[in-house]
């Protein structure tokens, strides 16, 4: 189990209250890798991370964290949020590495409730 909360994620915490891009790039690993449902594959790169991870904290309206589970270099954060009149809940599921704390993988998982969804 993790001693201290590593870097990355005091970092990530400013990226997402603040859309603070610079705290993202210090946080992410050259080599991150990012998961989520509304790819169809994994993402690889910290520059293709960037791209998607701000998008995402543009869109997301009233994004907020619930809870943390911390495990071996890794963090599971609980989330809410809404997009328009669709409300969402899920996870954020974070790998750390051993080197500064940078993150390596992320997965990201939620559910829709409501409003129209046009795919």
């Amino acid at each position: 189990m993790m001693d201290t909360i590593p870097e990355g994620l005091a970092k990530w915490h400013k990226f997402v209250s603040e859309q603070d891009t610079q705290a993202l790039s210090e946080a992410l690993a050259d080599d991150v890798i990012f998961r989520s449902p509304v790819l169809w594959k994994p993402k690889a790169g910290k520059d293709t991370a960037i791209l998607y991870l701000s998008s995402a904290v543009r869109v997301l309206e009233d994004f907020a964290y619930h809870r943390q589970f911390v495990g071996d270099n890794a963090v599971v954060l609980e989330f809410s949020a809404h997009i328009g009149s669709m409300s969402l809940k899920g996870v954020d599921i974070i790998q750390f590495n051993d080197a500064g704390g940078k993150l390596t993988e992320g997965w990201t998982d939620f559910a829709l409730k409501g409003g129209n969804v046009h795919c």
